[in-house]
């Protein structure tokens, strides 16, 4: 979008991408703490739905704004990036506690075995897809007579109206498409406190069980130094006959 629709030079670029790159990790590193804090009050999967609306209201006008020239586009990328960074920061955290939950209620359902295996490499193979997103996103831009050959002045007018939409209606689509399926998600309430308590009981059973194995295995070996002492207090003491002597 800098090079094609905004037509930036590579010096120019390379000092956007520092920029960006460096405010988004100070952001992320700062805002921690504030979603640490927020998780242990309110559901993940609400957190990121309101997170991705903000992200979907916010691209669009971002990249419009690069557009108007008056306005500096330094100061504009670092704003994106604070936004950006702030969004994005909890993400990790989100995944594994909604991912942890369906697990665990899939443990449950099969009376203890935890399937993690199974879990993660289904996200993977979502993950990889999203890789088969961006190569058919490529290909319209080739479609729409993106010519790789070409410098960035050169292309046709469709093919950086390609690349301008993709960002201004991909991004958005995509991120209203992730706010729907945080709003699907259902282990909330009710059902997420029955599952809490669930595993709370099957992790007290699992305890006691394997309190009782580590009983049943130590008791032989209190027993046999008890035995032996035995035994080495008959050997000293002498028989009856030979004490009435």
């Amino acid at each position: 979008y800098l090079i094609y629709v905004i037509g930036l030079g590579p010096d120019e670029l390379g000092n956007l991408l520092f920029v960006l790159i460096a405010t988004v990790i100070a952001t992320r590193l700062a805002s921690l703490p504030l979603f640490l804090w927020l998780l242990k009050r309110v559901h993940p999967a609400t957190i990121f739905l309101v997170l991705r609306l903000i992200e979907a209201c916010f691209v669009p006008a971002f990249f419009a704004l690069l557009k108007v020239e008056w306005l500096n586009t330094t100061l504009l990328i670092a704003g994106a990036a604070v936004v950006g960074g702030i969004t994005q920061s909890p993400n990790d955290m989100i995944l594994h506690m909604l991912m942890g939950w369906l697990i665990d209620e899939d443990g449950v359902k099969h009376n203890g075995l935890r399937r993690e295996g199974m879990f993660w490499a289904c996200n993977g193979v979502c993950q990889h897809l999203s890789e088969v997103v961006i190569a058919l996103v490529l290909a319209t831009f080739s479609w729409a007579g993106f010519d790789p050959k070409k410098c960035a002045a050169d292309q046709p007018s469709t093919a950086v109206a390609a690349i301008e939409y993709s960002f201004l209606v991909g991004g958005p689509v995509t991120l209203l498409a992730l706010s729907l399926l945080a709003y699907l998600y259902p282990i909330r309430g009710a059902r997420l406190a029955k599952l809490q308590a669930d595993v709370a009981a099957m992790e007290a059973r699992r305890t006691t069980r394997m309190t009782g194995r580590n009983t049943e295995l130590t008791e032989p070996e209190e027993m046999a130094p008890s035995l032996a002492g035995q035994a080495t207090e008959d050997m000293l003491v002498p028989p009856k006959s030979l004490q009435s002597r």
